[in-house]
């Protein structure tokens, strides 16, 4: 099993721009009620629902497919999201009955690597992984791809101190 595969440059030109255009220029929403609570009251993101028949699931799965050889059978759900900086690192994961794998796009924002994604150590308790900070770090850049199994413990790697707004496109799927 892998922790993770890279795809830099993950859409074509055109459809890159077009998202990035229309991420920019929406309203966001900020996280429902029990997503604050599992990441203990720090809300850092906002977000808008992709419907999961759209045009852009069918790009994001011709993508996964061509560049990470997996098929997605079924999304969960496809979020635009726009973070910026928290009081600490939130490591978590996301994985369920109906997510076991997640693609993380990366679509506007500073080439920064504090504005990127952290990955922690699997089987320490979040404390610990707050205490450790991540093994690895993916820096943002715009119009990467990040693929993982949603067992792998992550955050976004804003704090107060340091990284930039981000926009990015999360696909969950199995």
């Amino acid at each position: 099993m892998f922790d993770y595969a890279i795809k830099n440059n993950f859409f074509d030109d055109q459809d890159f721009l077009n998202l990035k255009n229309q991420l920019l220029n929406l309203e966001y929403t900020p996280p429902k009620k029990h997503d604050v609570e599992r990441l203990y009251g720090h809300t850092y993101w906002h977000q808008r629902i992709v419907d999961t028949n759209s045009e852009v699931a069918e790009v994001i799965q011709k993508k996964v497919k061509k560049y990470f050889d997996f098929k997605i059978t079924e999304f969960n759900r496809i979020f635009y999201t726009m973070c910026g900086n928290q009081p600490t690192l939130h490591p978590h994961i996301d994985r369920t009955d109906d997510i076991k794998y997640q693609c993380l796009i990366y679509i506007g924002g500073a080439t920064d690597i504090y504005s990127g994604t952290g990955f922690f150590k699997i089987g320490n308790n979040v404390i610990e992984n707050m205490e450790q900070g991540p093994q690895d770090i993916i820096g943002f850049k715009e119009n990467k791809a990040i693929f993982w199994n949603s067992e792998m413990v992550h955050s976004p790697l804003h704090t107060e101190k340091t990284g930039m707004w981000r926009y990015a496109i999360a696909a969950m799927f199995k």
